[in-house]
C-alpha cells in the first residue's frame, strides 16, 4: 500500500538526502544567523515605525539613522555570517579544524562581489563592502560558496597537503599553519575566478548569479 511504499522508498531516500553534509551544514550553519535577523528586525520595525508622526519624530531627532545603523549591523550581515556557518558545519562534519575554514569562506564572499558602488552623480566610490550583498541580495552565494569552500578545504586536509608543525607547538598556531595551504589554494583560485567575471565578463560572480 501507499503507506508501506512511502516508508520503505520515499521516507528513506529523503533521510539520506537530508543527512548529507551539504545539508546538515547549511541547516546548521543558517541557524547561526538567527539570533541577528530576529534583533535586526526589531530595529527595522522601529526605525520604519507604522505610525507616521512617530516615525516622523524618530527621523528629525536623528534616532532614525542610529537605529538603522543597528539594522545594518544586525540583519545586513547575515550572509556573512551564513557563509562562515555553513564552511564551518561543513569543515566539522568532515572532523577537521573548522573555524579556519568559516574564515576562508568568508574571504571568497567577499572578493567575489562588489567593492564598489557608482553614485546618482555616476561617481565611483571603490573599496567598500556592500551590505546589498552582506544580506538577503548574497544568500544563493553565500550558500554556494560555503559549500565549495569547505569542500575544497577538507579536500587539501584529507590529502595530508598542509603544513605540518613539530610537536609541541600550540594547537593554535599548528591549526593556522595547517589552513596555509588549503586558504591560499582557495583563495588563488577565487581570485581568478573574480578576474575572469571581471575582465571577461564585465562584472562580478555574485552579481553573475543573479543574470
Amino acid at each position: 500500500n501507499m503507506g508501506k511504499y512511502m516508508n520503505e522508498k520515499v521516507i528513506p531516500k529523503i533521510m539520506a538526502f537530508i543527512n548529507t553534509k551539504a545539508i546538515q551544514s547549511l541547516k546548521d550553519g543558517m541557524v547561526y544567523s538567527m539570533p541577528l535577523l530576529i534583533v535586526g528586525s526589531i530595529f527595522l520595525i522601529l526605525a520604519n515605525f507604522p505610525i507616521k508622526a512617530v516615525s516622523d519624530a524618530l527621523a528629525a531627532s536623528g534616532i532614525t539613522d542610529i537605529l538603522n545603523q543597528a539594522y545594518g549591523a544586525t540583519f545586513n550581515i547575515s550572509a556573512m555570517i551564513a557563509v562562515i556557518g555553513i564552511a564551518y558545519n561543513y569543515v566539522k562534519l568532515e572532523g577537521q579544524e573548522p573555524l579556519s575554514g568559516g574564515i576562508v569562506a568568508l574571504a571568497v564572499f567577499l572578493l567575489l562581489q562588489p567593492s564598489s558602488v557608482v553614485t546618482e552623480n555616476g561617481d565611483v566610490i571603490g573599496n567598500i563592502i556592500n551590505k546589498d550583498w552582506t544580506a538577503g541580495k548574497g544568500m544563493i552565494g553565500a550558500i554556494l560558496i560555503g559549500w565549495i569552500v569547505g569542500f575544497i578545504y577538507c579536500w587539501f586536509l584529507k590529502k595530508n597537503i598542509r603544513i605540518k608543525m613539530p610537536a609541541g607547538v600550540p594547537g593554535g598556531v599548528a591549526n593556522a599553519f595547517s589552513a596555509l595551504i588549503p586558504a591560499g589554494a582557495i583563495v588563488i583560485l577565487a581570485t581568478a575566478i573574480h578576474g575572469i567575471c571581471d575582465m571577461g565578463l564585465h562584472t562580478t560572480a555574485m552579481e553573475f548569479i543573479y543574470r
